[in-house]
């Protein structure tokens, strides 16, 4: 990384240490379990908030009936949509697990073949150890040089 322009002591400078945490001001450790008087709420003011809460839901709740309807209609397409491209991907995902599994299953074919080979050269080299000391060697049937 280039140096920064007017920086000449760019590449001898120190990477940047994250800020150690602070300890609240307070004398508190910071825990949210810490009591005050304020956070004690004032339950005629939750029960006057709650009246009015209920008569804003019953004015959103009055909603034209082809609005309705046609919100309705729209959330059920959608979720028809989202079923079908679920569904889809469900059916890509068993055929990748199948070939998946296919592809194992050669491997291992392979692995096993490869596996008999090692063993049938090692039996052929351990015989021609053995049969090799105490034989002739056979001439080369190729008489070209």
């Amino acid at each position: 990384m280039a140096p920064r322009d007017g920086d000449e002591n760019g590449m001898d400078r120190r990477p940047r240490q994250p800020a150690q945490p602070v300890a609240p001001a307070d004398g508190s450790d910071g825990e949210d379990d810490d009591i005050v008087d304020d956070d004690i709420a004032d339950d005629d003011e939750a029960e006057e908030d709650s009246e009015e809460d209920s008569d804003e839901m019953e004015s959103e709740n009055e909603e034209d009936p082809v609005a309705y309807d046609l919100r309705m209609q729209t959330l059920r397409t959608e979720n028809a949509e989202l079923v079908a491209t679920r569904i889809e991907q469900d059916l890509l995902l068993k055929e990748i697990q199948w070939k998946t599994d296919d592809i194992k299953e050669a491997t291992k074919a392979k692995q096993d073949e490869l596996a008999e080979l090692r063993e049938s050269r090692r039996l052929r080299e351990e015989e021609g150890a053995i049969g090799g000391a105490n034989t002739n060697p056979e001439p080369n049937p190729d008489p070209s040089p």
